[in-house]
């Protein structure tokens, strides 16, 4: 006889698998995330994100609102490779202060109080090579 309250070791079991299944599926998903983001599948359009599926759909992403346009986030309400893909995008680049585009942090000049006459941009403004080129940055 179990103690009131008390679940039966099979259904234990079955919830501890379910939540091993769950992460299994969130590892692969960021995973693949990753993939699409190395193949080059996102980018920016209007000011958001968005990620070439695989069968060449395009979907929209909100990285505020963490949702995804694709039919997996909109069944499962989960995050989904494209949502993982675009939020690695986005740590990995960084906004030119010149132009507004993205690019990665490594073609970013961060500006010092020696590098830029202080009237256009300030110290810690990040410029790509067009824009500090254009700005007379010191590199």
């Amino acid at each position: 006889m179990e103690p009131p309250g008390a679940r039966p070791t099979d259904q234990l079991k079955g919830e501890t698998v379910d939540r091993i299944s769950l992460a299994q599926h969130a590892f692969e998903r960021a995973l693949r995330g990753l993939q699409a983001w190395r193949r080059g599948a996102v980018g920016r359009c209007g000011g958001e994100w968005v990620v070439a599926g695989e069968g060449g759909a395009i979907y929209r992403v909100d990285l505020r609102e963490q949702s995804c346009s694709c039919p997996d986030f909109e069944h499962r309400g989960e995050p989904c490779k494209h949502l993982f893909a675009a939020t690695v995008a986005r740590a990995k680049t960084a906004e030119c202060s010149g132009c507004g585009e993205r690019f990665p942090h490594r073609e970013l000049v961060e500006l010092t109080e020696d590098s830029h006459d202080g009237l256009t941009y300030f110290d810690g403004d990040r410029l790509c090579g067009e824009c500090a080129d254009g700005a007379g940055v010191v590199r």
